[in-house]
C-alpha cells in the first residue's frame, strides 16, 4: 500500500479475491452527499460542513486515494460521491463505523 495512515487514522484494508470490498460493510451502497458521508465519518461533529472539511483534510493527505479519485474525472466542486468514489475512500481511510474515527493531533 505505501501510506501508513496517521495516528489516529485508519489502516487500509484489503479488497477481497473479486476486487470488492469486504462484505461486511454497513454503509449502503449509493451515491452520497460530501457532507452525507462525512457524517457517517465523524458521527461526534455537530457540524456537517466541519465534517466534511476534516474528510477534505484526509483525503488531501492521502496522495494514493486523490490519485485514484481523479481516475474518475469528476471536479472537487461536485457535491456528492458516486458509490465507485466511496468505495476508493473506505478502501484508503477505512471503513466508517471503525475506531478510532479522528484525531485532532497535527499530521507531518
Amino acid at each position: 500500500m505505501g501510506l501508513k495512515a496517521p495516528k489516529g487514522m485508519f489502516e487500509p484494508f484489503k479488497l477481497n479475491e473479486n476486487n470488492q470490498l469486504n462484505q461486511t460493510t454497513m454503509i449502503e451502497k449509493k451515491r452520497y452527499g460530501k457532507a452525507e458521508l462525512a457524517m457517517i465519518y465523524f458521527p461526534e461533529t455537530d457540524d456537517p460542513d466541519v465534517a466534511r472539511n476534516h474528510l477534505r483534510d484526509w483525503i488531501n493527505r492521502n496522495p494514493e486515494l486523490l490519485a485514484a479519485l481523479r481516475k474518475f474525472r469528476r471536479g472537487k466542486f461536485m457535491k456528492d460521491f458516486i458509490w465507485e468514489e466511496v468505495e476508493q475512500i473506505m478502501y484508503y481511510l477505512g471503513e466508517p463505523n471503525e475506531k478510532p474515527m479522528i484525531t485532532h493531533e497535527k499530521v507531518r
